[in-house]
């Protein structure tokens, strides 16, 4: 169970950030693809979950209820089963320390806390926002400075930028399959 308190929209160095793992857009052949902290065509940003506001058997069943969705939404021609697989993690302040959030660097990521209504929508700073509060009090994001775009390749110098930058987080990500995925809780 959650303690009840005001979420802060200031990331301290010291959070954990947790991204659900969906097979087989986030993980192949045992291993987690870049697809798992690249942002969608069109978007510059990666939805994550703050630890420090909410527990791994919250984050698995958001993952879960991900997952549900993608196969209810799923095109009739589309072979593939979208399945909750773990969790990863992410500790900020080894992005800081890396540099990977420097703002001197052509590329960079940075954390950003993005609470959500029931809606979808931000909530404003100026919200009195709590770990009770409706929605996901707990989501944030992760900003790249860049924004994929499908229709177009990208120029080689920027998909070797991109590329280093991606192994670099993926590097950095503690990853854990659930062994027990039909279970609530995480083990």
């Amino acid at each position: 169970m959650i303690k009840e308190e005001k979420v802060s929209f200031e990331i301290e160095d010291s959070e954990i950030f947790i991204r659900g793992i969906i097979e087989p857009i986030q993980y192949k052949n045992n291993n987690l693809t870049k697809s798992a902290i690249l942002p969608r065509a069109g978007d510059n940003d990666v939805s994550m979950l703050r630890l420090r506001y909410c527990d791994y058997n919250f984050c698995k069943k958001y993952t879960k209820d991900l997952s549900y969705f993608l196969n209810a939404n799923a095109k009739p021609d589309n072979s593939n089963k979208f399945v909750y697989k773990g969790l990863a993690a992410l500790k900020i302040s080894e992005l800081l320390t890396e540099g990977l959030s420097n703002r001197q660097n052509k590329y960079f990521v940075i954390a950003r806390a993005t609470p959500l209504k029931e809606n979808k929508e931000c909530y404003s700073h100026t919200d009195n926002v709590t770990t009770s509060s409706e929605g996901y009090p707990m989501h944030c994001d992760i900003y790249y400075n860049i924004t994929p775009n499908a229709r177009e390749p990208l120029p080689v110098e920027f998909k070797k930028l991109l590329d280093k930058l991606l192994n670099k987080i993926l590097e950095l990500i503690v990853f854990k399959i659930d062994n027990y995925p039909d279970l609530e809780e995480w083990k």
